[in-house]
């Protein structure tokens, strides 16, 4: 499958610098230098280097975990920055600099500055299966700082120096956490990341019908000291994948700033876009849905906003729920109880388990499955013919990270498949997994000045 891969950087400076021009390039070879020639031809930016840094580095070297990068169009930009097309491709060990009217690439040498920059990269895959695990969780240890894997289980994270003496945590549902140390991993180079899958061996607790309903009793009533529910930016990380019938066909990426606003009213929530990235199979489907509203619909899955849906007096209303014995979540003891619409309600249409802290008596992880509806909607494909959506699939996985004393929404994952139906009986899968992974709590109550606001209306892939 022959990918093409677009940067689109959204970011507004004040001065326009050397890097901070637009081009659009393509090469057709592995050569950094031949790509650097044309980003000169096309941008009238000249750079400045020895060619024997470059004499074995490879454009390949520098998008290590982009599997899909091919020979024949190894690299494709349109509209972006030159800062971004150099942070790319240039191997690690390189860096550059403005120097009047050149850029200057050089040898990295101050290498113990402790806020140079390390980045790590590596596979993440099943020890049985020998098999990747895509969209695990990378995260560093005691912060938001972190990343999810992509599609074939590959990451790249880009951390500082400072961080040698701290460690990373991969998890995966269904699988032992592995936390390692990032100074092992950077002298690794190409890490594989072996995650085992959990055996659950529960311990025999008795729990009366009265004892499950307590604990969600409980869940609402602490929701208001155990969440964060200031005003807050968060920095996140979104991603969006398409892929039809199992076959990967689109992805689309953003860094992110999200002002979340104080309380539960998540109506007030802002999102602005810095940058972002898409990655495109060259044989796109005829019908290609995007979905509107990106990082705001998971977002609005924060349990502190919804903590009357699924707990409290209003979730023992519409829920059955059976205790379903002890697990960990990030380390810490929890209680599972799974829940289940009762038969006399149409709404909500949700079964799922909550992971309840046994300490705080905190949500610190939720999964739940809307249950699709036998709706028929339609929708024109590019040649004007009439198709028939059906949704089969909905699910989605919310969980939690406990930092001083305090419950902060950490990632949020949804899967969501739609049967399309062409007007000649044809049948596809068209499946959508979107990711959102708080990567910073700033403390600021505002987003930055001029920042590029991303509405409920608007559609994430078109952004």
């Amino acid at each position: 499958m022959l990918i093409v891969l677009s940067l689109c950087v959204n970011t507004t400076f004040a001065q326009m610098s050397l890097t901070s021009k637009k081009v659009s390039v393509y090469t057709r070879d592995n050569d950094i230098c031949a790509l650097l020639d044309r980003i000169s031809t096309k941008s009238g930016v000249n750079f400045t280097y020895n060619s024997d840094l470059l004499r074995n580095s490879n454009i390949t070297n520098g998008l290590s975990n982009l599997k899909y990068s091919v020979p024949t169009e190894t690299y494709r930009c349109s509209d972006c920055e030159i800062s971004d097309v150099l942070d790319d491709v240039l191997p690690q060990n390189l860096a550059y600099t403005i120097a009047g009217n050149n850029i200057v690439i050089y040898e990295r040498q101050n290498v113990n500055n402790e806020n140079s920059k390390i980045t790590i990269s590596g596979n993440i895959y099943d020890s049985q299966k020998k098999e990747p695990l895509p969209f695990a969780t990378i995260s560093l240890n005691n912060s938001f700082i972190g990343t999810i894997s992509d599609e074939n289980g590959n990451f790249k994270l880009s951390l500082i120096r400072k961080n040698l003496d701290d460690s990373l945590t991969i998890s995966y549902l269904g699988y032992y956490n592995q936390t390692i140390s990032v100074k092992q991993l950077v002298e690794n180079g190409k890490n594989k990341v072996v995650l085992e899958p959990k055996t659950y061996c529960l311990p025999q607790v008795v729990v009366s019908p009265k004892d499950v309903t307590q604990m969600i009793n409980d869940v609402a009533a602490k929701a208001k000291s155990n969440y964060d529910r200031h005003c807050n930016v968060y920095k996140a990380l979104y991603r969006e994948s398409y892929y039809t019938n199992s076959a990967f066909i689109a992805r689309a990426e953003a860094e992110t700033e999200i002002l979340k606003p104080a309380g539960t009213d998540f109506s007030k929530t802002k999102i602005s876009i810095t940058k972002g990235k898409k990655m495109v199979s060259k044989q796109m489907p005829d019908m290609f849905l995007k979905l509107r509203g990106g990082p705001y619909n998971y977002m609005d899955m924060d349990f502190v906003n919804r903590s009357k849906e699924f707990a409290g007096p209003n979730g023992t209303k519409y829920y059955d729920y059976y205790y379903a014995g002890i697990d960990t979540v990030d380390s810490r003891q929890c209680n599972v109880v799974e829940f289940s619409k009762k038969e006399k309600y149409a709404l909500p249409k949700y079964n799922g388990k909550m992971f309840i802290d046994c300490k705080t008596k905190a949500l610190a992880k939720l999964e739940f499955s809307e249950i699709p509806d036998s709706i028929v909607r339609q929708a024109k494909n590019k040649s004007g013919d009439t198709i028939a959506i059906n949704f089969v699939k909905l699910s989605y996985i919310v969980n939690y990270k406990f930092v001083d004393g305090i419950w902060y929404l950490q990632n949020c994952i949804g899967t969501e498949t739609r049967k399309i139906t062409e007007k000649n009986g044809d049948e596809n899968y068209i499946t959508s997994i979107s990711q959102l992974l708080i990567t910073e709590i700033t403390g600021r109550k505002s987003l930055q000045k001029n920042a590029k606001l991303f509405s409920r209306k608007d559609i994430f892939w078109d952004f």
